[in-house]
């Protein structure tokens, strides 16, 4: 069985980005969903955050679906 797990709200407030929290925050959650033998990992991003799929990118997450929802008024 292919375990799969969820990297989920990583954010750092944009006064103490670039001193390497995101970075330290991806490799703990990366190292934590290896060292549980988790195969498949998948982060959502939410619409109008795009920015941070360069970020992902250098963890090795691609953009590989999209999905929509429709929202109840």
């Amino acid at each position: 069985m292919d375990l799969i797990g969820e990297i989920d709200s990583i954010f750092v407030e944009e006064k103490y980005r670039n001193y390497g929290l995101g970075d330290r925050l991806m490799k703990r959650a990366l190292e934590w969903l290896n060292s549980n033998h988790v195969k498949t990992k998948i982060i959502m991003v939410a619409e109008g955050n795009e920015n941070v799929l360069e970020f992902y990118k250098k963890y090795g997450f691609y953009k590989r679906r999209i999905i929509l929802e429709q929202i109840n008024w």
